[in-house]
């Protein structure tokens, strides 16, 4: 059985506060990440918490077309177009990796301050 303390201490990072609540949203309320006890901790903690809407702007979509693509191509689906040589789209691989590639550079940029 979990235990799970009387209140909860939501965390605050200023304007990202509310990326702060999604792991508390998650994950219960007594997450120890969240509560740093040092200057070290509470930068990781803000960094975690600014890390985590750019990432959810690629897998939410990410998820959602998945539920779409399984959706769309079902086996009973007879109106769907069945195209098994195409495999590869030169003009839509960088639009693909693009949106992933700014996050990962911006994230990196912003670490390094």
């Amino acid at each position: 059985m979990i235990r799970r303390p009387h209140h909860c201490k939501l965390p605050t990072a200023g304007r990202l506060a509310p990326l702060g609540l999604l792991p508390v949203l998650l994950g219960g309320c007594n997450m120890v990440v969240m509560n740093p006890m040092g200057d070290v901790a509470l930068q990781q903690r803000n960094l975690f918490t600014f890390a985590t809407g750019p990432m959810l702007l690629i897998v939410i979509p990410v998820i959602a077309l998945v539920d779409i693509l399984a959706w769309r191509y079902r086996a009973t689906n007879t109106a769907a177009q069945y195209e098994p040589e195409w495999d590869h789209s030169t003009q839509l691989e960088p639009i693909i990796w693009a949106a992933p590639l700014l996050i990962v550079i911006w994230l990196s940029l912003r670490s390094l301050r």
